[in-house]
């Protein structure tokens, strides 16, 4: 494995290109026949229909490394520059995912249009905004096994939700590898990460109080306490980790909703 390797600028990114990314044991079919609009597995569990091209920015380019490595920068990943010429006619669809945009095209990339660039580097900040992403992930996961919890009725015709939710978790948790040496009692960054945090939260976190779907009644449940409530393995595991690492008396004053 890879180790996160921080640097302050990069030569080799500009904000206004466009890039795509890809596992490097498709580069050479790529490279050789050009970039084709597909269903490929993350488009597949996101439910997508449609056979698309994803692309994103410069500004955005890291925060998909990583959450397409899942934080780590794998030697099987590469990263693919496309040429203004290509797309400077070209219907381009952007939409917000999280915090990160994206862009999709529904037309195939000629090779000659493609040029395969070095992985960047990721800075301190980059990989600190993607882990409070992985948290504001965890908060949206939290509200909705609570809506589980107390209206099971509202999922009857999704028997599936359960077993989703549990995949999503262990997501998250595969995500926040890592993250501990930032947050942990000890990190000589657990104050200042905390206050970007609460930042960062502003109207949606872990420590929302959670309201009943149905009548908006407040049960004075924290979004987190769904932690409590599951004893699946996953879901022990990040409420074993958000009590460990995150300063709960901290945040939960802090975050006044």
């Amino acid at each position: 494995m890879e180790q996160m390797m921080f640097f302050k600028d990069s030569t080799t990114i500009q904000p206004n290109c466009a890039y795509h990314i890809t596992e490097r044991s498709a580069l050479a079919q790529i490279l050789s026949e050009g970039l084709k609009p597909q269903i490929g597995k993350r488009s597949e569990k996101a439910h997508e229909s449609k056979p698309l091209i994803y692309i994103t920015d410069g500004i955005d380019l890291p925060q998909w490394i990583l959450i397409f490595t899942k934080r780590r920068l794998l030697n099987d990943v590469a990263i693919l520059e496309i040429s203004d010429e290509f797309l400077e006619h070209k219907t381009i669809v952007w939409r917000c995912n999280a915090n990160e945009e994206e862009g999709t095209l529904l037309e195939e990339i000629p090779p000659q249009y493609l040029k395969e660039i070095p992985i960047p580097k990721i800075t301190q900040k980059q990989l600190w905004n993607y882990y409070f992403s992985c948290l504001h992930d965890l908060a949206y996961l939290c509200y909705d096994l609570l809506d589980y919890k107390y209206n099971p009725e509202l999922f009857s015709d999704n028997p599936d939700f359960y077993n989703g939710a549990m995949r999503d978790a262990q997501n998250v948790l595969m995500s926040l590898d890592g993250a501990e040496q930032c947050f942990s009692p000890g990190s000589p960054d657990r104050e200042k990460i905390h206050k970007e945090l609460i930042d960062y939260w502003k109207n949606y976190s872990l420590f929302n109080h959670y309201k009943i779907l149905i009548d908006k009644s407040d049960r004075g449940d924290r979004y987190y306490s769904a932690l409590d409530s599951f004893s699946d393995e996953s879901i022990v595991q990040l409420r074993d980790w958000v009590k460990t690492n995150l300063d709960l008396e901290l945040l939960e004053k802090s975050v006044v909703l």
